[in-house]
């Protein structure tokens, strides 16, 4: 390899650019630890750290490119141990930087951040030192790098001590971190999650591991995020992603006729409702005016509403992915409504399980949603309930959606066998007749 240039130096090592035999170029990153950090391990410090980078990059190479950044080749056990992996287009540092230039913050590259941490939550690791110089874009989309502190930075990593081991970038670090860092829960990525967000809305200054917050609508997310009680933080990324849209989404949103207002403020009652009153939502569901209550029937809700008239409920969840499917919606709300409609297949019966599955799918090639089509997939694999298969594919037929389950896997790098296989066989005639 030849070195071309030096893009980053941390406290674990380097990173450059090289230039391979082919002439092509890719990121190495090589281990040599910064003597700060060594000599604040003291005796055995090398060794535990090297262990470390091997696991680490261990861990990154089995994770999916889709949400990570990839590990090409490695060798761990050389002297120094490096590992490669695709160069960047840039860093979340810049994107931030422009960002506040343009007094706005892109949702998409949030949306991005989200689901890759998602991701990682649902394997059950944390990344435990998310920063916007571990967030990089690669292929059109944001993916996290550096997973379980492969490469801390020397100026902002907190040093480690002997007797109780704990690693991070003070500026995005959670309080609980300091004294747990092997048992920190997830929403401590939630705290860093919540700090980014202040880089790209904040005025002032952030005390480490205290709250923060920032004008604007963002201001009480951050707050939430960065609670110095993790409990009382959001306690999962599809509870944050939705509440994140619903901030950003402000002020763009056509402002909702007082009958909507008054459902709405009913909604944060639900636990005192009855039937009758379920059945006086759907009543309004089902006008013109009802379409504002869309946005506000998150997963929490639609289970309560379940649990107090599942019949109403059934119907309520028809009309939910009828619109859908339906409707246009700026291309981030995709991936909340997505898990909305996965709370109504978890829930309802084998009709309203293949409603919500072709309301993702006419939703995610609509919108050319390509998290949304990962989660189709998901969905449909050969893993699938076969009775539920077979009806689905009876209504991919009946509904017209062949062209849509196919372009949600083309558009992700799969092919239709990657689907089950009675969905699979209505594809494949469906090719056969065109």
């Amino acid at each position: 390899m030849r070195l071309v240039r030096e893009i980053a130096r941390g406290g674990f090592g380097s990173v450059h650019e090289v230039e391979l035999d082919d002439g092509s170029r890719v990121a190495r990153k090589t281990f040599n630890p910064d003597p700060g950090l060594l000599a604040a391990l003291g005796p055995g410090g090398l060794d535990k750290l090297k262990d470390r980078f091997r696991r680490e990059v261990k861990i990154q190479r089995q994770l999916s490119a889709d949400f990570f950044i990839p590990v090409l080749s490695s060798d761990l056990d050389g002297d120094p141990a490096w590992f490669t992996m695709p160069l960047a287009a840039q860093n979340y540092t810049e994107q931030i930087q422009g960002d506040r230039r343009n007094g706005a913050p892109s949702p998409a590259p949030l949306a991005d951040i989200l689901n890759s941490l998602e991701e990682l939550h649902r394997l059950d690791f944390r990344h435990r030192d998310l920063k916007p110089q571990n967030i990089l874009l690669h292929d059109g989309r944001w993916k996290l790098a550096d997973f379980g502190l492969v490469l801390p930075s020397t100026l902002e990593t907190t040093p480690v001590t002997r007797s109780n081991e704990w690693f991070g970038s003070e500026r995005y670090m959670a309080p609980e971190q300091l004294t747990g860092f092997h048992t920190v829960p997830a929403s401590a990525d939630i705290y860093a999650f919540g700090c980014i967000l202040h880089d790209l809305v904040g005025t002032t200054g952030r005390t480490p591991y205290q709250q923060c917050t920032a004008h604007g609508p963002l201001g009480p997310i951050i707050e939430r995020c960065t609670h110095v009680d993790h409990g009382r933080r959001f306690q999962n990324i599809a509870t944050l992603r939705a509440a994140l849209h619903h901030a950003l989404s402000r002020g763009v949103q056509t402002a909702p006729d007082a009958t909507t207002v008054a459902w709405e403020a009913e909604l944060n009652n639900l636990d005192t409702w009855d039937a009758s009153k379920v059945r006086g939502l759907l009543r309004y569901f089902e006008t013109r005016s009802g379409w504002g209550l869309f946005l506000e029937l998150d997963e929490e809700r639609i289970e309560k509403l379940f649990h107090i008239d599942r019949e109403t409920w059934n119907e309520i969840a028809f009309r939910y992915c009828e619109r859908a499917g339906a409707s246009s919606f700026d291309f981030e709300y995709c991936d909340v409504v997505v898990g909305r409609l996965e709370k109504i297949y978890e829930l309802g019966s084998p009709p309203l399980k293949t409603a919500s599955v072709i309301a993702t799918a006419k939703m995610a090639a609509d919108h050319n949603r390509w998290y949304v089509m990962r989660r189709l997939l998901l969905h449909c694999d050969p893993s699938m309930d076969a009775t539920i298969a077979e009806r689905l594919a009876i209504e991919i037929i009946a509904e017209n959606v062949e062209s849509e389950f196919k372009r949600c896997v083309e558009r992700i790098g799969r092919t239709i066998d990657a689907y089950h296989s009675a969905i699979r066989e209505v594809l494949k005639d469906n090719a056969l007749n065109e």
